[in-house]
């Protein structure tokens, strides 16, 4: 008896492996395929989020401007110049980081808010980040050497950049970018 239910553990547990490998493989083999798509689903996903939450958003502007440099709130990461987003005890902020799955949010001196979204499509695309804006001057921030450059690529010293950026609303503004050491 007890080797049967030795032989039939073991036949399941072979199943169960056998099955994990070929959904692995799986994805390994589909998520190139599917980038545009996973891409395109992130970014859908964050236009109606900041077109249904703007009025809550623009709540936010202003609220944390450090004089002569950058508030950084983290999910997180505490360090001087970084700030866990829990221990600011502000519900306006951490409804934000759990709504819009953030990984931080920066106020820069000039009065824009950069909002980086936990990367998960950066499991399936090597190096990719993207998040949304709020840009004082209503411009694209981040952008290439040429004025009004809203996507550039460049490759310098073994680094390769790709960065887009587009308008969402009046002020708010969507970013993507990948980054590879080639």
């Amino acid at each position: 008896m007890k080797r049967k239910i030795l032989i039939i553990s073991l036949a399941v547990s072979l199943r169960i492996g056998l099955a994990v490998c070929l959904i692995i493989m799986h994805w390994a083999v589909l998520a190139p395929l599917l980038k545009n798509q996973i891409r395109d689903l992130s970014r859908t996903y964050i236009f109606y989020n900041v077109e249904k939450r703007q009025e809550e958003l623009s709540g936010l502007i202003g609220r944390y401007v450090g004089k002569d440099k950058d508030v950084f709130i983290h999910l997180y990461r505490e360090d001087e110049t970084v700030i866990p987003y829990k221990k600011m005890h502000d519900k306006e902020i951490s409804n934000v980081f759990k709504d819009f799955h953030l990984m931080s949010i920066r106020y820069d001196e000039n009065g824009n808010i950069i909002f980086h979204v936990y990367p998960y499509v950066g499991l399936f695309i090597n190096g990719y980040d993207n998040g949304f804006y709020y840009s004082a001057e209503d411009e694209p921030i981040g952008k290439g050497e040429e004025i009004g450059d809203l996507e550039f690529e460049y490759h310098s010293l073994g680094l390769h950049r790709w960065y887009k950026t587009e308008q969402i609303l009046d002020h708010w503004w969507y970013f993507e970018e990948i980054l590879t050491i080639e």
